[in-house]
């Protein structure tokens, strides 16, 4: 039985408190984001753009942007805008996140784990960067140095719960499903409501009666 629980976080949903807001540019903010929400991303991308209008320079929309290509499975245009999301703000971790995304999912998985790296040398007490390089690990067949870099990113934020999830679905995989309830658990009391934790705990329940 594999337990298919992989998890990657493209940060483009923002919260308005990362973004400069005034009158001009609040209305098209809560339109992004709430186009964002509902799926339509190429509607967000247009909205967008619109805020780039107004504000060239914008780091939230343009890296915004580059997310949802990534979403729609347009890497190319993901890297291009991830770059440009870098150019405007080459410390924050989150433009070389997605670039890191973007190179992944081409297959560039060298380039990648460059980004990742440069994103962890920035922000080093971030969960992301090191979530993100135990993904790249996973998906590269060493499970052993996912298991660790996941472990960190818990470790730097014990609220991190796709850690957990992760974690959960790499040891399920192995047949330890007394370590992958452990992290179900430790999840569910930071989140009781966490769609995923429950829906695999109740997966790996259903197996283990099946085999009694």
């Amino acid at each position: 039985m594999k337990f298919s629980w992989i998890f990657i976080l493209l940060p483009f949903s923002l919260s308005f408190s990362s973004w400069a807001i005034n009158d001009q540019t609040r209305p098209l903010i809560e339109k992004s984001i709430q186009a964002e929400d509902a799926g339509n991303y190429k509607e967000a991308i247009k909205l967008y753009q619109k805020i780039l209008i107004l504000e060239p320079n914008s780091f939230e929309a343009t890296n915004s942007i580059a997310g949802l290509y990534g979403l729609l499975g347009q890497f190319d245009q993901e890297i291009l805008w991830a770059n440009k999301a870098i150019k405007i703000a080459p410390s924050n971790i989150n433009g070389y996140i997605n670039l890191g995304n973007a190179l992944a999912s081409t297959g560039d998985i060298k380039g990648a784990e460059l980004s990742f790296m440069k994103a962890r040398q920035l922000g080093p007490d971030a969960p992301l960067p090191a979530y993100s390089l135990a993904l790249l690990s996973e998906q590269s067949g060493d499970e052993k140095k996912a298991a660790i870099l996941y472990e960190k990113s818990i470790e730097l934020d014990p609220k991190f719960e796709n850690g957990y999830l992760n974690l959960a679905a790499l040891y399920a995989n192995q047949k330890q499903f007394g370590v992958a309830l452990d992290y179900l658990n430790r999840l569910l009391i930071i989140n009781p409501k966490n769609g995923d934790a429950i829906a695999m705990k109740r997966q790996i329940d259903q197996y283990l009666k099946k085999q009694r």
